[in-house]
């Protein structure tokens, strides 16, 4: 049975509450101060707790930004560059190349930046990573040209993609191997297993350069296996990883996955 609204009120279809009438008028029952009807319930809200809602449903979502890598790193002087670059700028270099315009292999040559380098490049360069290759394949005539080509057979394209706006830019480059020109790595790699000395010497060679160029705490990323086994072999507290060689079978998207997983475990280090 529907119960009826007693006389002089009309029912509210919307809330079904009886409301009274004068003159015919729906009276309807106002909200006391501070508080706003819903529309919904017809109920009286508080209008403090109606704004908390509101608020909490208009602020925008923070972001939590992914803290940089905990790698200390070093201001290189100028004059501290000018010695380095006296001492080994014909058998090293820096992951810094010229932008890329049109081909992948377009600006690679081009080392200009590194003969009277501005405050910006001083402050990119980095002594504590350092990218390791094996030996160089032929002799290196420009200050800081390896591992930055002037032919356009060579693969070094791979490595400036592959560490363009990542930790890895602007790192120290050279070769464990010093001195000996050898296009096929093989080759080196029966040399050393037969020249012990040779290799110890070497060695040596490599741990002077990190303190010149003022490495603390290097990170090491050998380029290729053979390097990587070298490395290994001799530097038991050093961080020491891998990536492929970039003149090895792989793409250069590939060779930057390899950057980006390091890079993904020296941030948890």
């Amino acid at each position: 049975m529907v119960k009826r609204c007693p006389n002089g009120t009309h029912k509210n279809k919307k809330t079904g509450n009886c409301e009274k009438k004068i003159n015919n008028e729906i009276v309807r029952k106002r909200c006391p101060k501070g508080t706003r009807k819903n529309k919904k319930t017809g109920n009286c809200d508080n209008n403090l707790h109606t704004t908390k809602i509101n608020n909490l449903v208009k602020t925008p979502e923070i972001k939590i930004k992914t803290p940089e890598p905990n790698v200390s790193h070093n201001t290189i002087s100028r004059e501290n560059y000018e010695y380095i670059k006296d001492k080994y700028g014909h058998m090293s270099s820096w992951a810094i190349w010229s932008k890329q315009n049109g081909k992948s292999k377009s600006g690679m040559d081009d080392i200009s930046f590194f003969y009277n380098p501005s405050q910006i490049i001083l402050n990119t360069l980095n002594p504590n990573i350092i990218l390791v290759g094996l030996n160089i394949s032929e002799r290196i005539d420009r200050v800081f040209g390896n591992f930055h080509p002037n032919t356009s057979k060579a693969q070094d394209y791979k490595t400036r993609y592959a560490v363009k706006d990542t930790m890895f830019w602007g790192a120290y480059m050279t070769d464990i191997i010093k001195s000996f020109e050898e296009k096929i790595s093989g080759n080196l790699m029966k040399y050393l297993s037969k020249n012990k000395q040779f290799e110890k010497e070497n060695i040596e060679k490599f741990e002077q350069e990190l303190i010149d160029i003022g490495s603390i705490n290097p990170i090491i990323i050998a380029l290729g296996n053979d390097s990587y086994k070298i490395l290994k072999r001799h530097f038991k507290n050093y961080k020491i990883f891998k990536v492929s060689h970039y003149s090895a079978y792989i793409t250069k998207e590939k060779l930057r996955l390899d950057f980006e997983k390091i890079e993904n475990e020296i941030k948890v280090l």
